[in-house]
């Protein structure tokens, strides 16, 4: 939670959104005890009302220098009164898929955050 907050905090002219809601989590692979995991966040869609925060984590292996993608979580955020409305504009093939994504939660559950 701690990482998708920053993250939108970033996103809300370094405001402090209103956390409304936790919308999925998907669990790929497991994660063994003893892991070391790391984390990225980005705002992958955003409305007027609300913004969706996807964040990802990885189980890296150390000793082969890779790392390898385990969970996904999608938290759901309100703009502050203070911030400027801000779109999202995808600059590559994934960020547009998770753009996509995004959007089509947010259609999914248009008013259940309201």
């Amino acid at each position: 939670f701690e990482l998708a907050y920053i993250c939108a905090a970033r996103f809300d002219s370094n405001t402090s959104p209103e956390f409304i809601g936790f919308d999925d989590v998907f669990f790929r692979k497991p994660v063994h005890v003893g892991s070391i995991w790391s984390y990225t966040a980005k705002v992958c869609y955003s409305t007027p009302d609300s913004f969706r925060v996807v964040v990802e984590a990885y189980v890296d292996d150390v000793q082969a220098g890779k790392g390898e993608a385990t969970n996904e979580f999608f938290f759901v955020f309100r703009p502050s009164h203070a911030s400027k409305e801000k779109s999202i504009v995808p600059e590559s093939y994934q960020e547009a898929m998770l753009w996509l994504e995004g959007r089509r939660r947010w259609k999914q559950g248009e008013h259940h955050f309201d």
